[in-house]
């Protein structure tokens, strides 16, 4: 994981360490590695780069972010496996009505008033 200073994600690392701060990108950074080297599960992994944000599960940073650096890694199965783990919990929370962004707009009432 050295490629993440060399990637053109650059500013995307900046950014990652504003929204964690300093200590939280360098255990996300690490906990990344052990996905990447097999001694982490991948459910372990989305479990712990959860906990770093804000708002866990339902922050939009973590969902913008995390898939990412995944699917950057060199262990294809690991990052299969987990992007597989992270899609089912994102439909998983879509079909139970938990909202992923930060920002939720207001429900458009599509009924019409009835012609006079």
């Amino acid at each position: 994981l050295g490629g993440w200073a060399c990637r053109p994600g650059m500013d995307t690392v900046e950014s990652l360490k504003l929204t964690l701060g300093k200590a939280g990108f360098k255990r996300l950074k690490s906990s990344t590695k052990d996905l990447a080297s097999g001694s982490v599960q991948p459910e372990a992994y989305v479990e712990t780069a959860a906990s770093l944000f804000e708002n866990g599960l339902d922050d939009g940073d973590f969902w913008s972010y995390v898939p990412l650096l995944v699917k950057d890694l060199p262990n294809r199965a690991a990052s299969e496996k987990t992007l597989g783990h992270m899609e089912r919990i994102r439909l998983e929370r879509q079909m139970r009505g938990a909202g992923i962004r930060e920002e939720r707009k207001k429900p458009i009432n599509f009924i019409l008033p009835k012609p006079k």
